[in-house]
């Protein structure tokens, strides 16, 4: 089930990953698995995660607490917009001495992404990442084993960074996608 994969998700997302048709057949089809999720009220509307019996049901996810809400769902259109054949969310990647966090890895294809989302962050630790990045490239560990390093794709609440990423990214022999929420 989508929910025990990806944690949240809002009934947009959810009429897209299970082609449901309507806001109304998701409605349907959300009431059926009440007892076995949790939602929250956002102004966009709501964000189901699944309980811990549904968690029991299924037997797997995980419990999650409502924090990084926003984040999440950002991170599940990006999900749903590439549709990889492979998804490590939150997965560090350590290469000799040298250690980033993205907010995801995934695999479409022969080609590697790495997703970095950016609501509320200081300019400064995008930087930090970004120069991380280049350094993990640096020992071509990633090249010799997929053949390439991977694009890195940013997805940004201000619009103003986008420049900013993409010129960053260019200095450091990065490349890199960079999109507004909105995507």
């Amino acid at each position: 089930m989508s929910l025990s994969r990806l944690g949240m998700l809002n009934r947009r997302q959810i009429q897209h990953l299970h082609d449901t048709g309507s806001v109304r057949n998701t409605n349907y089809l959300m009431q059926d698995l009440k007892p076995y999720t949790d939602y929250l009220e956002r102004s966009n509307g709501r964000i189901y995660k699944l309980n811990q019996k549904g968690i029991n049901l299924l037997g797997e996810g995980t419990l999650l607490k409502w924090g990084n809400v926003e984040h999440r769902i950002i991170r599940n259109d990006v999900y749903i917009k590439y549709r990889p054949d492979k998804w490590f969310p939150e997965t560090e990647i350590k290469v000799k001495g040298v250690k980033v966090l993205p907010d995801a890895v995934f695999q479409s294809g022969m080609t590697y992404k790495i997703l970095e989302v950016d609501r509320t962050q200081r300019w400064y630790k995008n930087k930090k990442k970004m120069e991380d990045y280049a350094k993990l490239k640096e020992t071509g560990a990633f090249q010799k084993q997929y053949g390439h390093f991977p694009t890195i794709i940013w997805v940004v609440d201000m619009e103003s960074r986008i420049p900013k990423i993409k010129q960053l990214g260019k200095e450091l022999g990065l490349l890199c996608e960079v999109y507004g929420v909105k995507m």
